[in-house]
């Protein structure tokens, strides 16, 4: 996969907001595109590059800011608190904010 990704990058820069097309291939097909029914391994290659996530993970295992700016996690361990990086939006232009994720 590497070496498609590198190899579409040779191919030039467009203008920014300008749609292009990346095709990836793999063994096998996701067994969803929900990104939160992760299964398998196909999943975990598709998923990236389709979703921003909260956090990620960096070469060594630790957490990294992606959607989050930063976050906190309650003495219990089970609220987590992120403050969410301004200016994102889903793919309908609804703005990624506290609001668009609360239950």
């Amino acid at each position: 996969m590497a070496l498609i990704v590198a190899g579409y990058s040779l191919r030039g820069e467009t203008a920014p907001g300008t749609p292009v097309k990346l095709t990836i291939s793999i063994a096998t097909d996701p067994s969803s595109m929900d990104g939160q029914d992760i299964t398998g391994i196909a999943d975990t290659i598709v998923r990236p590059q389709m979703y921003d996530r909260l956090v990620d993970f960096d070469e060594n295992g630790r957490l990294v800011p992606q959607l989050a700016t930063s976050w906190r996690v309650s003495q219990d361990g089970l609220t987590w608190t992120f403050t969410l990086r301004r200016g994102h939006k889903f793919w309908d232009g609804t703005p990624v904010n506290a609001e668009a994720v609360k239950r």
